[in-house]
């Protein structure tokens, strides 16, 4: 699992014209910017994914994403095994 929603980053200094202009509700202040997707997901991933390779630079890229996807947290609040993604097939499949 991965955050995706709600995910407050800084924003550019090119976004001040386009998604700060644009979107100017999910603005929080001057320097950051509200943003939900796989787009706010993707970078929390590659970065898990980054520090498995880290301490294990011979691991193939489907034992990355098992590893990723075996050890997803069902715990926290916003939870929902509908709308999970990876945790639903993983726990599917064992």
């Amino acid at each position: 699992m991965a955050p995706g929603k709600n995910i407050v980053a800084l924003l550019p200094d090119n976004g001040l014209l386009t998604l700060g202009k644009n979107h100017p509700s999910n603005r929080v202040d001057s320097q950051y910017f509200r943003m939900s997707g796989t787009s706010m997901a993707a970078p929390i991933v590659t970065g898990a994914a980054a520090l498995l390779l880290q301490d294990d630079p011979t691991l193939t890229p489907d034992q990355v994403k098992y590893r990723l996807m075996a050890t997803a947290n069902k715990n926290w609040p916003g939870y929902k095994a509908a709308t999970a993604g990876a945790a639903i097939w993983i726990s599917t499949r064992q």
